[in-house]
């Protein structure tokens, strides 16, 4: 097996990111990405973006003076 096989999906790593993983694969994300820089970084990368993608949500929601 391909060290790139082992890697999780785009699409693990970002339900992982919003916790909608089963517990033990999450488990098994959690364990790759403490040794993975990679898909640490893949990680980062999705915490920032849901981070933008809230803040224009909220400032949709915010009332026009």
């Amino acid at each position: 097996m391909s060290e790139q096989s082992l890697h999780p999906t785009p699409e693990e790593l970002s339900a992982y990111n919003l916790g909608q993983l089963p517990q033990e694969r999450a488990v098994a994300i959690d364990s790759h990405i403490s040794e993975c820089q990679s898909c640490c970084e893949t990680i980062v990368s999705l915490s920032s973006d849901d981070t933008f993608v809230g803040l224009l949500k909220e400032s949709r929601q915010l009332p026009v003076d």
